[in-house]
């Protein structure tokens, strides 16, 4: 085949196999139809943006400088042994309201009480505040964050996650672990999107549906760990949002600086509140309503320890 024949055929390939070039777009190069950004506190960016295509798309982002003065997190405590479940079920707004934080997202994947109470017990690791809720049990990775504000990404040892064993201990290292929620798939590791493959033997497809574009919930961190970033993406909504994937989730915490990021609970759980001062949900959760769930994570900022609600 000579040159010119090579040149015609490669054009034809180009005009009758498109989907080949939509698989290496990422959502870092998508359209932004609408952006707005704010800062509501010290220490936090407010991004709210809306994507035009491969479809539409409204997420919302909350960029945190773990060195703010008064910054401190809290997720939602357990029960105790003599509790029917890990722990109790409430809304993200009903939490930060209980609480007096100023920013809130759902966090944990967690199994329905049988009897339709608000009892809840827990798929994946949960801490509270150094109090051991739900350990690790699947091989899953989980977002960390010290007394200290020092934010990690971290998976379940190996040699437990190879034995079947469920316990605490988790890669990097970690003892005793302080606020810790797992997640259902990591995104990022080390820099590399691993959103759209089987990481550490969890599978993205059968874990999260990992590969259809649904109402999502992520945390990620910076290389340098001076950065938290949440991001919480709407879907399920036609006219408004219809969500992302994993791998496209892993792309925009890249955009935002994000090193190691989780992808946690999403659905109908996927919500993001702002108290500035009077709670509201930031997204549109695509049950129409806001869903209960086992916990939520929330972020203080200059409120003294103890002057909480």
């Amino acid at each position: 085949m000579n040159r010119a024949s090579c040149i015609i055929l490669g054009m034809l390939m180009l005009l009758i196999c498109p989907a080949a070039h939509a698989q290496t777009s990422r959502p870092a190069t998508m359209p932004v139809i609408a952006e707005r950004i704010s800062h509501p506190f010290p220490g936090v960016r407010y991004v709210h943006r809306t994507l035009g295509s491969p479809r539409l798309v409204e997420m919302h982002i909350i960029e945190i400088d773990l060195s703010t003065p008064g910054l401190r997190f809290s997720i939602t405590e357990p029960n105790g042994a003599d509790a029917p479940g890990e722990t109790t079920a409430e809304t993200t707004r009903q939490y930060i309201s209980r609480v007096g934080a100023q920013i809130a997202i759902n966090a944990s994947s967690d199994f329905a009480d049988p009897a339709g109470r608000q009892y809840r017990n827990h798929y994946y690791v949960l801490v509270s505040s150094g109090q051991r809720v739900s350990p690790f049990k699947y091989g899953e990775s989980a977002i960390h964050i010290s007394e200290d504000n020092i934010a990690t990404v971290v998976d379940q040892d190996p040699s437990d996650r190879i034995a079947g064993t469920h316990g605490y201990r988790c890669k990097p290292a970690i003892e005793p672990l302080y606020i810790a929620v797992g997640a259902k798939n990591r995104i990022l590791a080390d820099g590399t999107n691993v959103g759209g493959v089987e990481y550490n033997g969890v599978d993205f497809r059968k874990n999260c549906s990992g590969h259809l574009p649904l109402p999502r919930t992520a945390v990620g961190v910076s290389r340098d760990g001076r950065k938290l970033i949440l991001l919480v993406v709407d879907g399920r909504q036609p006219g408004h949002s219809l969500g992302m994937t994993t791998q496209e989730l892993g792309d925009i915490m890249l955009e935002f600086g994000a090193s190691d990021a989780v992808n946690l609970d999403g659905g109908g759980s996927s919500t993001l509140v702002l108290a500035d001062p009077d709670p509201r949900v930031l997204n549109r959760p695509s049950d129409g309503r806001e869903r209960a769930v086992g916990a939520n994570l929330a972020i203080f900022i200059g409120v003294p320890r103890g002057a909480e609600r």
